[in-house]
């Protein structure tokens, strides 16, 4: 992990924080040359890329490096999770024997009944 996200981690902590929510953290390893998305939806201008930045090939080893830090400090690490494919990579980023994260969330669950729920209009 580079050296000045490390600083920011200790700087937060020393200031007595007990939590460290980190939004969009599996996007922090990504795909090296992060190379364009396949066309699925060619009726749509933008394709969706997750898979070449949504839980990237060094991802544990960057939340290893964050939950070393934080557990110096005690303090409890939240992280949201969008766009993963496999829950395995949720696993293993909980996963109380590899000091990663204590929790996580993500939203698929909520678009998934999304498409189901009525429609509605803004006033």
């Amino acid at each position: 992990m580079a050296s000045g996200k490390s600083a920011v981690l200790k700087i937060t902590s020393n200031s007595n924080t007990e939590a460290c929510r980190m939004d969009v953290i599996n996007f922090i390893s990504k795909v090296p040359g992060l190379p364009d998305a396949e066309i699925t939806r060619p009726d749509q201008e933008f394709q969706s890329g997750h898979k070449f930045f949504a839980c990237g090939p060094r991802l544990h080893k960057f939340l290893l490096a964050i939950g070393k830090i934080l557990k110096e400090y005690n303090a409890f690490s939240v992280g949201e999770m969008p766009g993963v494919d496999d829950p395995q990579d949720i696993l293993d980023a909980v996963g109380f024997d590899r000091g990663e994260l204590n929790m996580i969330f993500h939203f698929e669950m909520y678009d998934s009944q999304l498409e189901q729920a009525p429609k509605l209009s803004l006033c």
